[in-house]
């Protein structure tokens, strides 16, 4: 009894180097496909940055009491063709008040 399960557990050479072949090259694969999917990732992001969706499409200026909306545009130096990654929310409001004060006085 004990010899017919040990020759069950008993597996060999030639069973077992194609089994590591086999889960080498899945390994291998799972690999590849993952850096595929990063560098297909980083292309798509890429992509999109330089595409028009991610451009600003709306200026628009709420607020505004002092300057015409225009100068207000023009004092913020943003286009429509500026990047809405490269948008500094907080610089350019010292700029634009230092402007309406200018103009108060």
């Amino acid at each position: 009894m004990d010899n017919n399960t040990d020759s069950k557990n008993i597996v060999s050479i030639e069973d077992r180097i194609p089994k590591l072949k086999h889960a080498r090259k899945k390994k291998a694969n799972r690999r590849m496909i993952s850096y595929i999917c990063i560098f297909f990732c980083l292309i798509s992001i890429i992509v999109y940055l330089q595409s028009p969706l991610s451009k600003i499409k709306k200026l628009a200026v709420t607020g505004n009491s002092y300057l015409t909306d225009q100068e207000i545009i023009q004092q913020s130096k943003l286009t429509k063709n500026t990047n809405i990654w490269s948008v500094n929310k907080k610089g350019n409001s010292p700029k634009i008040r230092k402007k309406i004060q200018s103009s108060k006085a």
